[in-house]
């Protein structure tokens, strides 16, 4: 019960802070209204649910794939269907927030079991499910995006893994592979965890490494199904419609950087700005990480940061990235270990809070954050 207790002060903090900025942000700021999903009418809790993402991930729960969509990975979306099956008089956007929520919950639960596994200090559990649950763009965690899903299920992968539950483990990597792209992180660091526990030696629990895999054959095998194409979720992201090319890894840092100068005053600049700064913080934090977290959480955060890493848009070279390193739990971790002192802790959460609130206005009122 101990664990649940400290999982849930932080995620009813979060809960309690998004509503009450977003709330007032929705009377002080004015609405945006960007082509796409957005509500232009409704309270703020309407305006915050329909954006972007989450329109894409209703509607195909609602109609299926098409040639653009298909960028999106299949979990989520069957798990809305389902829903609107059970319970159709339910919007899908509450199905969706409240399972996000939901799913939020036991990521904190999943990552105090862990660090309690591993031996962690107290003070060091309890400040990285604070800074989780404060992240400045955490209110995603409870909103129709899949980040949620797949923090605890990615969570759950490890903490399965090192219990020896290596069928579970397998089974969750595999669902967290249909989740997001970035679920192939999970694949070496799930053999890097396999390695520490048996060595070299084939065993029936090797088994487990294959699950995540096949899970992405199984959507290969879908899309060329359906499209003809088994990487039609790959070869989509290159057209008009998302805009984005591949290129070697890291290399959006390099426009990104040069974007900043010279210095403007302007909401570009601004937006450009954020995502240097979320992504070098993201990478600066592996450096440290590699001495105080677990060798295997350590590889999936790595690489998980390098895949986004490895396309850019070309206005926009790091876009989404402050999102994307909300999932990468062991550097909450690190920056906990690193902020043992009691005035860095508080400085750590008040930046944190406050961004948090700042971003969950933003985007609450239609403007993009991340």
């Amino acid at each position: 019960m101990r664990n649940w207790r400290e999982a849930c002060w932080p995620f009813f903090l979060h809960v309690a802070l998004y509503l009450v900025a977003a709330g007032f942000g929705s009377l002080l700021v004015p609405a945006s209204t960007p082509g796409g999903f957005f509500l232009a009418e409704g309270s703020f809790l309407a305006r915050g649910l329909e954006h972007w993402d989450a329109g894409w991930y209703v509607r195909i729960a609602r109609h299926g794939y098409n040639p653009e969509s298909i960028v999106f990975f299949p979990l989520y979306p069957m798990v809305l269907r389902l829903a609107g099956i059970i319970v159709p008089q339910v919007s899908q956007y509450i199905v969706g927030a409240v399972f996000s929520s939901l799913c939020f919950l036991a990521a904190l639960y999943l990552l105090r079991r862990l660090l309690t596994l591993d031996g962690h200090p107290e003070g060091v559990a309890e400040r990285a499910l604070i800074y989780l649950a404060l992240f400045p763009t955490a209110f995603y965690l409870n909103l129709v995006y899949t980040e949620a899903l797949f923090l605890a299920l990615t969570l759950g992968t490890f903490y399965a893994a090192r219990k020896g539950h290596w069928p579970l483990a397998g089974l969750l990597a595999a669902l967290a592979t249909l989740t997001r792209n970035v679920g192939v992180a999970l694949w070496p660091a799930l053999a890097l965890e396999y390695r520490e526990a048996y060595g070299l030696r084939l065993r029936k629990e090797a088994l487990a490494l294959l699950a995540p895999p096949l899970a992405y054959a199984a959507f290969m095998l879908y899309q060329a199904v359906s499209f003809g194409d088994p990487l039609a979720h790959v070869h989509a992201q290159l057209t008009p419609v998302w805009g984005r090319e591949i290129c070697p890894p890291g290399y959006p840092l390099l426009p990104a950087l040069a974007a900043l100068y010279p210095v403007e005053f302007s909401y570009g600049y601004a937006y450009n700005l954020n995502d240097v700064v979320f992504t070098l913080m993201a990478a600066g934090l592996l450096v440290p990480g590699w001495r105080r977290v677990r060798r295997s959480y350590w590889l999936f955060a790595a690489v998980a940061l390098l895949m986004p890493l490895g396309s850019f848009i070309a206005s926009a070279p790091l876009t989404s990235l402050p999102r994307y390193v909300l999932v990468l739990f062991p550097n909450f971790v690190t920056l906990a270990a690193l902020t043992e002192n009691r005035w860095a802790e508080r400085l750590t959460t008040a930046v944190f809070a406050a961004l948090f609130a700042l971003f969950s206005v933003l985007y609450t009122n239609g403007y993009w954050v991340a």
